[in-house]
C-alpha cells in the first residue's frame, strides 16, 4: 500500500479494510457506495420509514412496562444507601424486610443472586430487581 504523508489514501484505506473485515467495514471506512450487489441502498430517511415499531409488552403485574420499570427504580433508589448502583446484602436485607421477606443469611442472599443471574459480590442491579419483582408473587408487589 502506498503511503501519503505517513497515512494511506482513502481507497486504499477502504480496500484493505474490505480484505481484513469484509465489506461492511470497507464500506464504512471508504464512504458508503449508493448501491452494492443488492441494488440501491435506501436512504436514512426510507429506512426510518420502514422500521416496523416494536410490539407492544404486555403488562408486569397489571400495570405497563414504563411504569413497572419506574416504581422498581424509586424502590431501588430507596434501598441503594450508598448510591453506587448496585445492592449489596445489607440493602437487599433492608429491602426484602420492607416487603416482609426477611433474609438473614449471607447464603440466602446469594442463592437468591444466583437465581436472578447476578453476581453476589457485585450486588443486584436494576434490571436484577426488575427481575426479583418480576418474579415475586402479586401481593408483594401490592
Amino acid at each position: 500500500a502506498s503511503v501519503a504523508h505517513g497515512e494511506m489514501l482513502e481507497p486504499q484505506a477502504a480496500s484493505l479494510a474490505r480484505q481484513l473485515c469484509g465489506a461492511e467495514v470497507g464500506a464504512r471506512v471508504g464512504g458508503y457506495p449508493k448501491a452494492d450487489e443488492l441494488g440501491p441502498r435506501p436512504s436514512l430517511v426510507q429506512k426510518a420509514e420502514q422500521a416496523v415499531s416494536a410490539p407492544e409488552a404486555k403488562p408486569i403485574k397489571g400495570v405497563p412496562v414504563a411504569e413497572f420499570r419506574a416504581r422498581c427504580d424509586l424502590i431501588f433508589e430507596k434501598f441503594d444507601r450508598d448510591k453506587d448502583g448496585s445492592l449489596l446484602f445489607e440493602e437487599l436485607v433492608a429491602l426484602m424486610d420492607a416487603g416482609g421477606r426477611r433474609i438473614d443469611e449471607f447464603s440466602a442472599y446469594s442463592s437468591l443472586c444466583g437465581r436472578l443471574g447476578c453476581d453476589p459480590r457485585l450486588g443486584l442491579g436494576r434490571k436484577d430487581v426488575y427481575k426479583l419483582f418480576e418474579k415475586a408473587p402479586q401481593a408483594v408487589w401490592e
